[in-house]
């Protein structure tokens, strides 16, 4: 019983360790598609500029370029997280798993306990009652 219950300890931390690992890679992931709308909202802005001013369209060309590839860059690191962050949901998913196994067994377990438990009450009750009952029969 103290084994399986170091093992649901750590099973539990293992849970708590694929939880904040998963919160760390939603954040990052999180960080990084708001990195991309501040980069859509950037290049509209100087879009804007460009259209109203003559000497700004010409410029905006290689402006534009450079923040497509900044663009493909975060795409392909919020990308990255989306797919670590579904592993790391495997990850819990099995930890979860793999706790309650544990768990049902520690139930089985402290339940054959109190089954042996309550067998043994029995047998020494019989044996109580047996003896009496030999007592009885000797005294008559």
């Amino acid at each position: 019983m103290k084994a399986l219950s170091t093992l649901i300890k750590l099973a539990q931390a293992e849970v708590k360790r694929c939880q904040r690992a998963l919160g760390e890679a939603q954040r990052l992931h999180a960080r990084a598609l708001t990195r991309i709308a501040d980069l859509d909202v950037r290049i509209a802005g100087e879009q804007a500029f460009a259209a109203k001013a003559a000497s700004a369209w010409s410029t905006y060309g290689g402006y534009a370029a450079a923040r497509a590839e900044d663009r493909r860059a975060l795409n392909a690191e919020a990308a990255a997280y989306a797919a670590h962050e579904g592993v790391l949901r495997e990850a819990l998913a099995q930890a979860h798993v793999a706790l309650k196994k544990l768990e049902k067994l520690a139930e089985l377990d402290a339940a054959r306990a109190t089954e042996a438990a309550a067998r043994a009450e029995q047998a020494a009750l019989d044996e109580t009652a047996t003896m009496r009952a030999a007592r009885a029969r000797l005294s008559e």
